[in-house]
């Protein structure tokens, strides 16, 4: 029941993103969709709103591994984009949108991780194997941006900014994203050895 209420309202929220974003864009649907899907809380809500809605009609899945994943980068979502994203100048309907994908969905993701998962099963050897999705996402915007001229973040902007200062912010991200993944890690291992 808590899967599929978390699904659903993942759902909601990205839809109803969508329907914003392309509401204020006069591009094609195919170019506005595409642009839509390089945010990363929206990438990233998507893994996540599908992850629960597998769970919710497969009981047997207890994919530890996958869940704890998906709570590092939907929180993690939360820290980059509302400061980022340049789709956010709706006062009204947008914010409101964004403030329930940037809080609330990952809110509900975590409290469903802390709740449910065998935090005793996750390990420090699956840090670099994670990080290989934000690495393999800067890339892909990286050479989507250089062809199509589109950067959904300022700090990987390379017609604004040098190469260099992009590599810097890259890297940065993922160390931060590293430290992040580290500490939820960590905290599972903590709270698995209080419970016995």
């Amino acid at each position: 029941m808590a899967a599929a209420t978390i699904a659903g309202f993942g759902w909601s929220v990205i839809i109803l993103q969508y329907c914003l974003f392309k509401k204020q864009s006069n591009s094609p649907v195919l170019d506005l969709t595409i642009r839509f899907l390089t945010y990363f809380p929206i990438s990233t809500g998507i893994f996540v709103a599908s992850y629960f809605s597998i769970h919710a009609f497969s009981k047997k899945l207890r994919a530890y591994e996958a869940l704890t994943a998906l709570t590092i980068f939907i929180v993690l979502s939360t820290l980059i984009s509302p400061l980022q994203l340049r789709y956010s100048e709706d006062p009204s309907g947008l914010q409101t949108a964004a403030a329930m994908l940037y809080s609330a969905f990952p809110l509900l993701t975590l409290a469903y991780w802390y709740t449910f998962t065998n935090k005793f099963s996750i390990s420090y050897r699956y840090t670099l194997k994670w990080l290989a999705y934000p690495a393999i996402y800067l890339q892909c915007i990286l050479i989507g941006g250089r062809y199509t001229g589109f950067y959904p973040y300022s700090f990987v902007d390379i017609s604004n900014i040098s190469l260099a200062t992009v590599l810097i912010y890259s890297s940065l991200l993922l160390i931060g994203t590293g430290i992040l993944i580290l500490l939820l890690i960590f905290s599972a291992r903590l709270i698995s050895a209080l419970r016995f």
